[in-house]
């Protein structure tokens, strides 16, 4: 499975394996790589890992997916989606041919 954007770009870039994720976490918490020994030794991109640990760091939270970046939260999703559906009524119902 290739990322959406990488497909749309023509490059094969492979989902990462969140364990793998973990387990660099882990070796760069207890000092045995440095960042760009574990990327690659763990064949994760650099700045992918450099993410996840800024992350880890800032907030202490491993587990977190990091790659989906949501704007609305579910309130303001349903909100939105409420709001499209009444203007396409509303614009159905004010053509010429209706």
């Amino acid at each position: 499975m290739l990322y959406k954007n990488a497909a749309k770009q023509g490059k094969l870039s492979a989902i990462l394996d969140k364990d793998k994720i973990e387990n660099a976490l882990k070796l760069l918490k207890k000092k045995k790589f440095t960042l760009d020994g574990a990327s690659q030794h763990l064949q994760i991109p650099k700045t992918t890992l450099r993410r996840y640990y800024n992350y880890a760091m800032k907030e202490g939270k491993e587990g977190k997916n990091l790659t989906v970046k949501r704007v609305f939260d579910d309130e303001q999703d349903r909100m939105l989606m409420s709001y499209i559906k009444e203007e396409v009524i509303l614009q159905l119902s004010l053509t010429l041919k209706g």
